[in-house]
């Protein structure tokens, strides 16, 4: 009642509910509370991250688990519309890999080294860990162990049919491209780093706090992920070719049966999406999400709409919505 009066900030009710939750440090005289705010005799301001707040009733201490003060960041992130819902799992997401690659960790022990070894687990781990050959409840170690040793059973595999004279070292190159387990992207790793790297972030604007942010600081440069965006392998012709010439598109059996040949050809998601993502360069979840209002006549000229206009929309960037002509 008092924050819809205006008579208390949302920040000042947050410290009073943390307050207030811990009986212990809240409890008492406020004599007793004075001794314990004030600093011990001898002490510098150099001393532990945190270690300043860590006696002061009103905020949290730096020596509670990371995921108790995570989830209040991504609850205030929730709170102050900051984050969209699918943010939010993502989140969750990046954390749930950092305690199963690193361990479980205080929010005032996370060292640049866990941040540095997260990073590089990430590069390592599978991009469709959780799916497939990878699915839970195998965990990511477990996942980046596996896709190790696919790889090197490939790399054996192929070595040996190029010394027997099957394919080519050429060919061999071409097949091992194609066919090693692909690892998550460099945004991907980012993303991860930028959620853990934010709630330091946060802690430190809000609580005054001096931690260190090592997510921050091992996070992939520019470079690199340019660098990596052109290791992204594009379609092949003849693989486009083999897609268009399918009887998806040049006739099937029936709705049931659409990888057999037939005379039946069904002009629904699955016949315009691969076409339109073709001729418009368009991502598959710009594609996907279009409705008939997004078909539109801008002077004489028939166009598709890209952009969060609906509920359900949404686009990467805000440079990314657009009018592409048909």
């Amino acid at each position: 009642e008092t924050v819809e009066l205006g008579e208390l900030d949302e920040g000042t009710r947050a410290r009073l509910a943390r307050r207030h939750g811990r009986s212990h440090a809240a409890g008492g005289s406020d004599a007793s509370r004075a001794t314990a705010t004030a600093p011990e005799a001898g002490a510098t301001a150099d001393c532990a991250p945190g270690a300043q707040q860590d006696d002061d009733p009103r905020l949290p201490s730096a020596d509670r688990p990371l995921r108790e003060i995570y989830g209040q960041f991504v609850d205030q992130k929730m709170l102050h519309k900051a984050w969209k819902e699918e943010a939010k799992d993502d989140a969750w997401l990046a954390l749930y890999l950092f305690e199963e690659i690193v361990g479980l960790r205080k929010i005032g022990e996370i060292t640049h080294a866990d941040a540095f070894h997260f990073r590089t687990k990430l590069e390592q781990l599978p991009k469709y860990h959780g799916k497939g050959h990878f699915k839970r409840p195998m965990g990511p170690r477990e996942a980046i162990k596996k896709a190790g040793a696919m790889d090197a059973e490939l790399r054996h595999c192929l070595d040996a049919a190029v010394e027997a004279g099957e394919i080519t070292p050429e060919e061999r190159e071409r097949r091992l491209e194609a066919e090693t387990v692909p690892r998550c992207g460099a945004k991907t790793v980012n993303k991860h780093l930028d959620y853990l790297g934010g709630c330091i972030k946060w802690c430190n604007r809000h609580f005054g706090w001096e931690l260190p942010n090592g997510f921050a600081a091992t996070r992939l440069s520019k470079r690199e992920l340019r660098r990596a965006g052109r290791r992204r392998r594009a379609m092949k012709s003849e693989e486009l070719k083999r897609l268009f010439e399918s009887p998806l598109f040049t006739g099937c059996l029936s709705e049931d049966r659409r990888s057999k040949p037939g005379k039946v050809i069904l002009k629904d998601s699955f016949y315009w999406v691969p076409l339109l993502i073709a001729f418009t360069g368009g991502r598959l979840e710009e594609i996907c999400q279009l409705t008939t209002s997004d078909v539109l006549e801008v002077e004489g000229i028939w166009c598709i709409r890209i952009s969060d206009e609906n509920d359900d929309q949404e686009v990467k960037t805000e440079a990314a919505q657009r009018i592409i002509p048909l």
